[in-house]
Formats: structure tokens, sequence, C-alpha cells
């Protein structure tokens, strides 16, 4: 993508990411006048405001050392901003030559991905708004033991079952990703490419940080390693759950 050299069409794939990264059935609803649930949809606010929130950093980050031009500067943070968050893979910088700051903000967001319903990868965006609506929950009820206090989405409350769901896909997605940093390390690969080639293998997202950054590529890796990789990719593109039930031998008799 950095081979045109051209802002407009930085700008142009910058917005049909983020739009990518949308839940289809808005898409539908757009199409067909249902602005309304737009409106409403809380999982489309939380994704836009994180877009803004983290491109806003990373120009912020930026603008001393490394794109002291404004449009230039908003070009290139908006850009890997959408691209890692919908987890697209594309580049057109060198983020590990971005102050330490805006590569940790990438690698969060390597963890959200896009909406559910959508072409994104990661955790996506309603089970990390449900995750801290129950955090902040558990803490209001410390305050007041004897409060009720509902997990609400789109004004609607959360059943606990569906709860239970995301608190356990969660688990499973950080545990998946810590097991998986752990074996590459025992292959011998460094710290920060085990860690960030499992995130951004987990999230199908393509770069990491460190041997496997947005000018590096996944061919110096150990076979072993590249096993490891394919099914992390695997389960992560499979949502985990479709995976990991495989090895349970229950499943084997239905």
């Amino acid at each position: 993508m950095a081979g045109f050299g051209s802002a407009y069409v930085d700008a142009v794939i910058t917005v049909f990411m983020f739009l990518a990264g949308v839940n289809f059935a808005l898409h539908h609803a757009a199409l067909t006048g249902g602005w309304r649930r737009i409106r409403q949809n809380e999982e489309l606010r939380a994704y836009g405001l994180l877009t803004l929130a983290a491109v806003a950093v990373l120009m912020v980050s930026n603008a001393a050392r490394t794109y002291p031009n404004l449009w230039e500067n908003l070009r290139y943070s908006a850009f890997q901003a959408v691209s890692i968050l919908t987890t697209t893979g594309f580049g057109t910088a060198d983020y590990e030559a971005w102050p330490v700051v805006g590569q940790v903000l990438l690698v969060l967001l390597m963890f959200v991905g896009g909406c559910a319903g959508s072409t994104g990868g990661g955790m996506k965006v309603s089970r990390v708004v449900l995750i801290v609506k129950h955090a902040w929950a558990q803490l209001w009820s410390l305050i007041h033991p004897r409060g009720v206090r509902l997990v609400k989405m789109d004004g609607r409350p959360v059943p606990p079952e569906v709860l239970q769901g995301v608190l356990g896909f969660f688990a499973l997605y950080l545990l998946t990703t810590g097991g998986g940093a752990l074996a590459m390390a025992a292959l011998g690969v460094d710290p920060i490419t085990a860690v960030a080639s499992v995130i951004a293998c987990v999230g199908n997202i393509g770069p990491g940080l460190g041997g496997v950054g947005p000018t590096d590529n996944y061919a110096h890796l150990p076979q072993a390693g590249k096993a490891v990789l394919t099914f992390c990719m695997l389960a992560g593109r499979l949502e985990l759950f479709t995976v990991f039930v495989l090895f349970f031998p229950g499943a084997w008799r239905r």
C-alpha cells in the first residue's frame, strides 16, 4: 500500500477499512433506512470512539519527532490505527520507529479487533464493551452491596449465560496468547517477537513487533514456530471455542 505513495489512496483505504470493521447488519440497516438502529448501537459508538482516541494518541506521540506536519501525521497515524484495529494488516509506515507509547497502543488494539459480524478478527468490540461494563458493575456492587446493577447492551439487559460466555472467551483468549508466546519463547524466539507474533496471529492481523514488524515477515522463524502460529491463526479465525472443543473426547461421540 505504501507503494502507491498517495495521500488520496491512503484516505480511501482507511475509510473502507473502517467500514469493513463495522457489523455487516448495520450496513444492511443503512441501505434499508434503519438509521435508528444504527444510532442506538453501542458497539458502533464504542468502535468509533476507540478509533478516534487511538488516532489522537498516535498523533500526539508522533507530533514531536516523527511527523511535524499535521496532515502527514494524521495520514499515517489514522491508516496504521485503523489497519491494526480492523485486523486488515496493511501498513504504510514503520511504526517500530515510532515512540514506544504508539507501539504499545497498537499492540493493545490488536486484542480488540473489529465489531461482531464484521470481517475483523480479535476479541471484537462488543465483547470488550461487555467486559468493561461487567467490571464496572462489580466495582459498583462493592460500594453498594445491597444494590442491583444489570449489564446492558443497546438498552437491553444482557442474559447471564451470554456474559459468562464472553468472560469464558476472554479467559481462553488470554490463555491461548500466553501459551503460544511461551511455546515460541521455548523455541528460541526473542521475547518481543514471541509475544507479538502470537498476538498478531491469534487476531489474524499480520504485522506485529520485533522480528515480525511491519517491514519484516515470518520466514525466518523456526518451522515448529510456524506450526504454533498456524494453529493460533486457525483458532483465532474460528473464535477459539470451535477449535478447542475438538480436544474434548465428549465432542467426538456426538
